[in-house]
């Protein structure tokens, strides 16, 4: 059996088996010495001290006095350990008696001649002494009983005796002491030899393979080979350091809590350096999942596409374990901090949900959430650990849920004046949590089981972490769970409330309408009457398609009719568009807005249905989508008695405009698409040049990118409306330019000042009629204008004047579907930039690598903020060019960067650069 093993590998086994060996029975034989030391010391001083008050009990005796006793007594109960006195007469009556301790007769035959320990118990020990009238033995010092030259014995008389209780606390507490201090030097010095061992057990291997060498010359029958076991200068000083050490270790008692202190130190920096070294290897793993990705582009065989694709993986999941040992050490070490800022508890979960629909979309999960009615959204806390618990418990909802859905809800723990504790609660209909999981459900790198590591993936540090990040912000975090039935996690946090809360962004606009939610599942139901917040907005809920009717019926029967049904597709299986058909055959003025889950949905829109919202619910999309939807309602009910306009035929020519973009393709098509308005148009490239063209000119209207270098959008507009209040000038509109209308992206636009916002890729339908919104039209023809309201014939329809929002939440096309680029896009480009448009396309050709290296360098250097900037630069100029796909796997690499996730930043720049190629050759092929 040992033939399997190099000596290399037995010598370091043995030593360190020795070395914990003799470290323990050191630890163990030099305790009970010492502690046997200490015991027979303590018992000697108990003996003696039982003497002197033997000696000092004799006139307390010999006049039966109490007072006499006590003062006698009382000066020993002052010693360590005491527990109490008792002072016998001659015929073992009871004298006095003092201390915690009860009198107990004392057996004749068991009474002693002298001191001595007389009972020991598990925690005390009595000695007993007996008082004697005269001196027990004569002493020369001593005139009073010594008498020279007599042959007469001084005769003793015994007149009591007394007993002398002490304690086996002062013993108790030195041995652990003694057992702690000597386990915890034998093992740090244990420790430092085995690593000092590891370190140099190869400087062993060439004198032992010299050994080895000897011995095989020997075998082989050579003669005079002499062995030579001396070994070089290293071995002869490493055995000497050995023995120095372990002299040393028996020197150490004094030296305990110094011992102690080091360890506490040592342990300290240990998680500090496996932080540091965490860190350090996040940089070659990038480079290494980099190179494997470059590798992954070239021509090679499917058999090494399959190797490339293993190495991938492991490397990225090894990057995802680096990450989080690293989260978990900066913990351990004390360097995680807690950063509180302001924040909107709303737009984080909504950001959190839309960040992990895609997830609960490909399950067909519904992701759920509500926030009461009670709890501030407007508070101050650390959100970036907020987002990542939250992310967290989320993410492994949906990770071990097949089948249901998984819910978030947010409340109030307990409020004071200024701060709350907030509770949120994380469940799931998925796999669920034996009793025995639970424990240790929290332990660093512990899952359920084995087999869920296996099935599932994981480091088994998230909940660790999360933990962790709970615990540093002052909260507590705990789970309750059914096997087989879901899990229940939960968590508080101590938050402050912001002195000002703000009204929610976007704010209701159809207060006053009546409202029915249909929907089968409670939990969908209960989210869409927490995203209506005020008394002023009439809503009912069915959760069935027959219950809805009714309450339809009735409300036609009371004359108070609903003004738009919100029903999810799949209601009762797959009847929601035949349960639109029954209420729209009684009740054709309902606007119906439908539900559905974008994955499953069949992607053909109804007629019937005014607006489809995709799952999972986040409320800036509802409200936003009710707003506009009811603002449309209301162009249509005024254009019945408007003046006509055809809105193909208008004109600007009266109006400046500033165009703030920093993108050279979004420059060139945003001024191609206004140059046939005639309007004049200045450019900045940033917010700082913005600001300086606003504070030189006046402008009509202000074209405003959310994000640009040295200054984004949203700080441009909150300066330009700090300057306007405190020069007291008229409003300047600002529209937004955004491919971005999802969860916290449309609400922050509005936020700031901003009172619109183009969707990206740009129409020229859609300048138009935003400008119409905005601008005063030039007159033409005598043709009298009214501006904002359209002809009926050339206004849209309800399905087509939702803009801003049904492009964003209307059901999207599968990718298999959707085509590289889009051709009436692009036929539209060509036709707004006319023989610009090859250089257009020419420029985002050469752009485009320079995009996608730095993209790449930026994901391998794990900075956050660059990936969602190069992400956004290339999904607004691919979207204006018609590559919806490329734009929408470029928008989710953006949203996960700003959220800090880049666990699969590879894996989404492999797409980007794959649908790149394709754009690029497609483009090229178009203009060559």
């Amino acid at each position: 059996m040992l033939e399997k093993y190099r000596f290399r590998h037995l010598l370091s086994f043995i030593f360190a088996t020795g070395i914990m060996l003799l470290a323990l029975v050191t630890t163990f034989v030099v305790s009970k010495v010492s502690s046997e030391a200490m015991r027979n010391r303590i018992i000697d001083d108990g003996i003696n001290l039982t003497s002197s008050l033997a000696e000092q009990a004799t006139l307390a005796l010999l006049y039966e006095s109490e007072e006499n006793a006590s003062a006698a007594s009382n000066i020993y109960l002052g010693f360590p350990d005491v527990e109490g006195i008792e002072i016998y007469k001659a015929n073992l009556v009871s004298l006095y008696i003092v201390g915690d301790i009860e009198s107990h007769e004392i057996p004749p035959a068991e009474l002693p001649d002298h001191a001595k320990l007389y009972l020991e118990k598990d925690d005390t020990w009595e000695f007993l002494a007996p008082v004697y009238t005269g001196a027990a033995e004569q002493d020369e010092t001593d005139p009073l009983f010594f008498v020279e030259d007599s042959n007469e014995e001084v005769e003793k008389e015994v007149i009591g005796y007394v007993r002398f209780v002490e304690s086996k606390r002062s013993l108790t507490r030195m041995t652990n002491d003694i057992l702690v201090y000597n386990l915890i030097i034998c093992s740090c010095v244990a420790v430092v030899l085995m690593v000092i061992l590891l370190m140099f057990t190869h400087r062993l291997t060439n004198p032992i393979q010299n050994l080895a060498n000897t011995m095989r010359k020997s075998e082989q029958g050579e003669s005079n080979v002499r062995a030579q076991l001396d070994g070089p200068r290293d071995i002869i000083e490493m055995q000497s350091a050995f023995n120095r050490m372990m002299e040393t270790l028996e020197n150490r008692e004094n030296e305990l809590k110094t011992a102690r202190d080091q360890a506490f130190e040592s342990a300290r920096i240990k998680a500090e350096f496996a932080a540091n070294v965490s860190h350090e290897l996040r940089t070659p793993m990038n480079g290494v999942l980099g190179m494997l990705e470059l590798l992954s582009d070239f021509e090679v065989s499917e058999l090494q596409q399959q190797y490339l694709g293993i190495a991938k993986h492991s490397a990225q999941s090894l990057l995802t374990l680096i990450n989080d040992v690293l989260d978990f050490s900066k913990n351990e070490a004390g360097k995680a901090e807690i950063e509180n800022r302001e924040f909107d508890l709303e737009s984080e979960i909504g950001d959190i949900v839309a960040l992990l629909s895609a997830q609960a979309q490909n399950k067909q999960l519904d992701l759920t959430y509500t926030i009461e009615k009670d709890l501030p959204v407007h508070l101050i806390g650390d959100n970036h650990r907020f987002r990542q618990i939250l992310i967290n418990l989320v993410g492994n909802a949906l990770k071990f849920t097949n089948k249901g859905s998984v819910s978030i809800s947010a409340s109030v723990e307990s409020i004071q004046e200024n701060s709350i504790t907030a509770r949120f609660d994380v469940s799931d209909t998925g796999i669920g949590i034996t009793p025995a999981q639970q424990r240790r459900i929290f332990d660093a790198f512990s899952q359920a089981d084995n087999s869920t590591t296996r099935r599932f993936g994981g480091t088994g540090l998230g909940l660790a972490i999360s933990r962790q990040f709970v615990e540093l912000m002052g909260g507590d975090m705990g789970v309750s769970s059914i096997h087989g039935k879901g899990s229940h996690f939960w968590f508080t946090v101590p938050l402050k409330i912001q002195d000002e809360q703000k009204e929610l962004t976007p704010s209701i606009k159809f207060t006053g309408k009546r409202l029915i939610f249909i929907d089968n599942n409670d939990l969908v139901l209960n989210t869409l009457a927490s995203f209506i917040r005020y008394d002023e907005v009439f809503y009912q809920m069915a959760n069935s398609g027959n219950m809805a009717l009714q309450l339809i019926e009735e409300a036609q029967a009371d004359e108070k009719p609903f003004d738009i049904v919100i029903v999810d597709e799949q209601l009762d299986g797959n009847s929601g568009e035949q349960l639109i058909q029954k209420i729209c055959s009684n009740a054709n003025s309902l606007n119906v807005m439908m539900v559905h889950q974008a994955i499953a949905s069949r992607f053909e829109k109804d007629k019937l249905i005014n607006v489809y919202l995709s799952k999972p619910l986040i409320r800036s999309q509802f409200i936003l989508a009710l707003n506009q939807l009811f603002d449309e309602a209301n162009k249509a009910d005024k254009s019945h008695t408007s003046h006509k306009h055809d809105i193909t035929n208008i004109q600007f020519s009266t109006s400046e405009l500033l165009l703030v973009e920093d993108n050279f393709t979004n420059q060139r098509v945003a001024l191609g698409l206004l140059e046939p308005l005639n309007c004049k148009v200045d450019l900045a490239e940033n917010g700082l040049e913005c600001i300086e063209k606003f504070n030189e000119k006046h402008y009509d209207l202000i074209l405003m990118d959310c994000h640009m270098p040295e200054m984004d959008g949203y700080e441009a507009t909150k300066k330009i409306r700090e300057m306007e209040e405190q020069t007291n000038s008229e409003r300047t509109p600002i529209i937004a330019m955004t491919a971005n209308v999802l969860a916290g992206e449309s609400d922050a636009c509005f936020a700031v000042g901003m009172d619109g916002y183009l969707p990206k890729p740009l129409t020229r339908k859609s300048f138009r009629e935003k400008l119409a919104e905005w601008l005063e039209p030039a007159q033409d023809e005598g043709a009298e204008q009214v501006p904002g309201e359209f002809d009926e014939a050339s206004s849209p329809s309800q399905d087509e004047s939702f803009l801003a929002t049904a492009s964003q939440i209307s059901p999207p096309a599968k990718q298999s579907e959707t085509p590289i680029v889009d051709e009436n896009t692009l036929s539209e480009l060509r036709e707004i930039m006319g023989p610009s448009f090859t250089d257009l396309v020419t420029i985002f050709v050469e752009n485009l690598p320079n995009q996608l290296e730095s993209l790449l360098t930026s994901i391998q250097q794990q900075n956050h903020g660059d990936v969602a900037h190069w992400a956004h630069t290339i999904k607004g100029s691919s979207a204006n060019l018609g590559a919806q796909r490329l734009s929408k796997v470029s928008q989710q690499l953006e949203l996960e960067a700003k959220h800090e996730i880049l666990s699969n930043a590879n894996d989404k720049f492999a797409e980007i650069k794959q649908e790149s190629d394709q754009v690029m050759e497609y483009l090229l092929s178009k203009v060559c």
